[in-house]
This record gives C-alpha cells, sequence and structure tokens, in this order.
C-alpha cells in the first residue's frame, strides 16, 4: 500500500519513468544517462535563498542529462547538461554542467582535461546523484546551494590516479590546474549582495585557480581519510547603488552611482573522513574558508581590509533498513567568522542580531526505494541561527520592514527518477 501510494504521488509530480537509452555510433556506443527531479520546501519562521515560508515554493527541480563514449581502450569522453531552478538562487536555464575528456594510463595515472567535475571534498562530484545518498540537502555547512553551480566544475586540466599500498591501503590523488566556474548572474553574487548590500555586483570571476585532493584508503575496508585545498584570486566589480538601508554601509552614500572594483585572494581547505560497512554510512568533514584582505578602489582611491576566515563542519549518518527505507540524519555548523563565534563583533559592525553570523542545522531524512530508479525523499530541519539563508529574503533592503528569528524549522520533499 505505501507503495502505491508513494508512486501516486511521484506520477503527480512529473508523470512516468523514463528507460535508459543506448546509442550505437562510428566510434563506439554512446551511453545516456540522467535525471529528471521536483522538490518542494516549506518553512516556518525564515525564507530559505528565497519565498518558503507559509505556503512553500515548488521552485525546486532538476533536469539532467549526460552522455559518455569510449573513443578509445584509453579515452573517455562526457558531458552533462543540466536545467536547474532552486527558489532565488538559480532560474531555469540549460547549461554544460561539466564536458571532460579522459585519458587512463593505467590505475595509478591519468589525465582529464575540459570542463571537469571539481575534485573537491567527499560528495562535490557526486552531489547530483539523488540516488547515493539519503538526505535531500547535504550539509549547507560546506555543500552550499547557493554556490551549487560554481562547485559542480572548473576549466582546466589535472592528473589523478589511485597508488596501491598493499598492507596500509592506498592513496588515491587529484591535482588540476584551470579556473572555476564564476560569473555575475551566480548564486554567490546573489549572496554577495545581500543584507542591504549597496554593491550592484556586474563583474565576479576567478583566475588561476588550483585544485588539490587525497584519500588514503585505510585497510580496514569502507574507511577513507584525507583532505582538499583549492586556492583563486578572485575579482569584483560594479556600481554603488544610491539606495543604502544597513546603517553599517552608510559611510558608502556619497559614492552611490560611482563603480567599485575588489580584489581578494580565496585559499579554502578541508578534511574528510568516511566510512561505509554493509547498510551504515558514516561521514564528516571540516572546512576553513579563508578570504584574503579586499584591495577595494573606487574614484576617492584605494583601500585594504575586511579579511576574513569562515569555517564549517558536519557529522552525518545513514542506515538502510530494508530495500524500500533508508534513514538519514546529520548535525552542521556553520561559523561566517571562526574569530566570532559569539557573533558580537559582527552584530556591532552590520546592525543585525549576532545569529546572523552562525547556523546549527539539525536534519532527518527518510528516503523510499519506489525501484531500483526511482526514489522519494521526505526531509525536515530544526535550525539555529541563520547565516546561510538570504537576509534580503526576510529583511526589506529598502525599508528595513520584517525580521530574522533565531530558530526556525524547514521541511522539504524531493522525488527523482535517474535513468
Amino acid at each position: 500500500m505505501r507503495k502505491i501510494f508513494l508512486f501516486g504521488i511521484t506520477l503527480i509530480l512529473f508523470g512516468s519513468p523514463i528507460k535508459t537509452v543506448a546509442l550505437d555510433m562510428a566510434q563506439g556506443q554512446v551511453e545516456i544517462h540522467g535525471f529528471v527531479s521536483q522538490g518542494y520546501l516549506v518553512t516556518d519562521r525564515n525564507n530559505f535563498l528565497g519565498k518558503t515560508d507559509g505556503a512553500g515554493s515548488f521552485d525546486y527541480n532538476e533536469v539532467g542529462v549526460n552522455a559518455l563514449t569510449s573513443v578509445s581502450d584509453d579515452l573517455e569522453v562526457g558531458m552533462q547538461l543540466l536545467n536547474r531552478n532552486f527558489v532565488d538562487v538559480a532560474a531555469s536555464e540549460l547549461r554544460i554542467d561539466w564536458a571532460q575528456a579522459t585519458y587512463h594510463v593505467d590505475n595509478e595515472f591519468g589525465l582529464k582535461f575540459g570542463k571537469v567535475r571539481l575534485p573537491y571534498a567527499l560528495y562535490t562530484q557526486t552531489r547530483d546523484i539523488d540516488l547515493a545518498r539519503a538526505s535531500i540537502f547535504l550539509p549547507q555547512s560546506i555543500y552550499t546551494e547557493f554556490a551549487r553551480d560554481t562547485e559542480a566544475g572548473m576549466y582546466g586540466a589535472g592528473i589523478f590516479g589511485s597508488l596501491p599500498g598493499d598492507s596500509i591501503g592506498s592513496l588515491d590523488y587529484d591535482f588540476f590546474i584551470g579556473k572555476v566556474d564564476l560569473t555575475d548572474k551566480g548564486g554567490e553574487v546573489k549572496f554577495f549582495e545581500d543584507g542591504g548590500s549597496p554593491f550592484d555586483v556586474t563583474e565576479f570571476n576567478a583566475g588561476t585557480t588550483l585544485v588539490a585532493r587525497s584519500f588514503w584508503n585505510l585497510p580496514l575496508e569502507g574507511m577513507k581519510i584525507g583532505g582538499s585545498i583549492a586556492g583563486f584570486p578572485l575579482n569584483i566589480g560594479g556600481h554603488i547603488e544610491p539606495i543604502v538601508s544597513r546603517e553599517s554601509h552608510h559611510d558608502l552614500i556619497p559614492f552611490a552611482g560611482t563603480s567599485f572594483h575588489q580584489k581578494t585572494d580565496v585559499l579554502t581547505y578541508i578534511f574528510s573522513w568516511e566510512y561505509v560497512t554493509g547498510p551504515l554510512t558514516l561521514a564528516s568533514e571540516y572546512q576553513v574558508f579563508k578570504f584574503g584582505s579586499f584591495d577595494t578602489t573606487t574614484f576617492a582611491g584605494r583601500s585594504s581590509g575586511n579579511a576574513r576566515t569562515s569555517e564549517g563542519s558536519y557529522l552525518m549518518a545513514s542506515y538502510r533498513l530494508s530495500d524500500l527505507l533508508q534513514l538519514g540524519s546529520y548535525y552542521a555548523l556553520y561559523y561566517r567568522d571562526k574569530n566570532d563565534h559569539s557573533g558580537r563583533d559582527f552584530s556591532a559592525k552590520s546592525g543585525l542580531p549576532d545569529y546572523a553570523s552562525w547556523q546549527q542545522d539539525l536534519a532527518l531524512s527518510l528516503r523510499f526505494d519506489i525501484t531500483d530508479y526511482w526514489i522519494v525523499k521526505l526531509e525536515g530541519h530544526y535550525l539555529d541561527g541563520t547565516v546561510r539563508t538570504f537576509i534580503d529574503a526576510n529583511i526589506d533592503p529598502v525599508t528595513g520592514e520584517g525580521e530574522l528569528a533565531r530558530s526556525w524549522y524547514m521541511g522539504a520533499v524531493k522525488t527523482t527518477v535517474a535513468f
């Protein structure tokens, strides 16, 4: 009866399942796979990255199609097209999510180039695969939804492989150089302009990006530990708007209507641990994200300052009870400034409550496998703090009307067909 009920819900949301497609080409077989998903978000007191309180939002859907072919025994070429809609962060727009060529010399060494899937942290390369985990959202302390499109891929090239270690396990490694896919239309820009900011950003791009990652697969089967590091120069430019509501920005009123340019260096690193044994999966990560001093240029001259280091972490577990049901839960913690956990300094400078500088997130997930390729997920979150929400979605940037509630709840439903 439960399967019939969930089957009906999923059919209402997006229709019939789609079968796998394979095309015979002159160069070999092309495998085509993809996914279709529809979600629903609702919050009780704060809006989450857009209008989600009250009646909630159905502005949460994804359609992805990827193709992969073997040009030769050693060379593979693949790409993915993605159309994603997520409240105020991503509007429906077809884009190339990744497009890469992979050359395997052997298991110990390979080359990859194109718009490659970013080799960072445990789940950045697999976050689109809904069937790979119990939760709807990965922990927002590290895998932020507003940065998903950027974290999906980078333009460049690199090497990868797995070095055997016999009795001590093996070491997987990745090293890439290129450029992360930042644009002035991305979710990061919306976050930068948030909070009554007077900045209208028209330029947002990164310079040369270096990314490295390694995992030690321990002799204990299913356990690995490792780390990732990435760094790049960030360039931001645009205009200062004539309307400045936030008290902390009042010193910019004389510059209204003029242009600005900022440069800083970004460095982020993360420590990761995962253990998979039978139906149980445990994982934990800790990330540090550093912004260097912002070098700002306006018509009045140059200034420098506002260096900041944020930190995020989580502990996650999931357990498969049966072929139908999987349970999952995590606790995630994020601080805007690792040297200001209380938020007092942030509040004094911004005029916002101290809890707008941190966020704790306790999540519980239920996953129902209708078939091998069709799932439905239910998820609930209890949140303390608001740093991972859009302030302007809760407090009007012009009138100042509205509020941010410290503690709040979020519910989500998502159904996905993978083919």
